[in-house]
């Protein structure tokens, strides 16, 4: 279980994935992207509160594996970013 579970047919690894979801609401059908790694979280650890983010232990954006995927906030996830990019600086 510790892989990257890579969602979608594109090897473009930068990008989230998303999928469509289509439903009746009140007799009118509505279609609603939704986020793939979002979706995979609140199925394993449950509901995702309004003002959180999930974020990637893995950096991948397409990995939707819900042992890497964590609850954070928006400043949070700015600091795992600049810590990323400093890290791929750093190895290049």
């Amino acid at each position: 279980f510790h892989q990257c579970w890579l969602f979608g047919k594109n090897p473009d690894h930068r990008k989230h994935r998303m999928f469509s979801v289509k439903y009746i609401q009140s007799g009118v059908v509505v279609v609603t992207q939704l986020y793939a790694h979002r979706i995979s979280y609140a199925i394993e650890h449950g509901a995702i509160g309004e003002n959180h983010l999930v974020m990637h232990t893995c950096d991948r954006p397409n990995c939707v594996n819900p042992s890497h995927l964590e609850l954070g906030t928006p400043y949070l996830n700015q600091l795992e970013h600049r810590k990323s990019k400093d890290k791929q600086k750093r190895d290049f």
